[in-house]
């Protein structure tokens, strides 16, 4: 009953400020995992965002109760590998006895169907969004707009009975999330 699994990660980032009132950020991740086969262990996420202080621009320095305005857009992937482990591989487990002349023999039987195409289940966001405050920075929030987008979804897909199998764990189908968020916080 004791498995292991094991998972490594590598990340690039890179951050530029110019005149400190554009803000630019890009990263790339490479994540691998024993979870998956030999084929597709290593799945690769890459991101960017874009920000821009508003609040430093001549036009709106002199405008007294705007403490911070700094729209920013990003976009970034990220992947999933929370299946059990060893899925991708055909196991076998002990079967019935039979009989074969006078002694009985120990079987084995297949126990999972192999499934070598088994992949990350992976998500992209997209934001665009924009960061405020306002009276001395006394009222500050966000307001986001958002389209999360899922693919390759890790699922157990029942099989026919006659296969032997109940499911099969594959790669399937996709949920599509979007939406507004607002966080606003007020210092009396």
């Amino acid at each position: 009953g004791r498995t292991q699994a094991k998972f490594i990660s590598y990340l690039a980032r890179v951050n530029y400020s110019l005149i400190n009132k554009y803000l630019f950020t890009a990263s790339f991740r490479a994540d691998g995992s024993s979870r998956f086969g030999e084929n597709n262990r290593f799945g690769y996420f890459p991101s960017g965002a874009f920000a821009w202080k508003m609040q430093e621009e001549d036009f709106i320095k002199d405008i007294s109760w705007i403490s911070e305005l700094k729209p920013r857009v990003s976009v970034g992937s990220v992947g999933n590998a929370n299946i059990g482990n060893s899925l991708p591989f055909q196991t076998f487990s002990t079967g019935g006895q039979i009989l074969f002349g006078n002694e009985y023999y120990s079987t084995i039987t297949p126990s999972r169907i192999a499934n070598p195409n088994l992949t990350w289940e992976k998500a992209i966001q997209y934001d665009v969004g924009v960061d405020f405050g306002f009276l001395d920075n006394r009222v500050v929030g966000s307001l986001d707009y958002f389209v999360k987008q899922t693919t390759d979804l890790l699922v157990n897909v029942p099989q026919p009975l006659n296969t032997g199998f109940a499911g099969q764990v594959q790669n399937l189908g996709g949920i599509r999330n979007q939406g507004f968020e607002l966080s606003a916080n007020w210092d009396v």
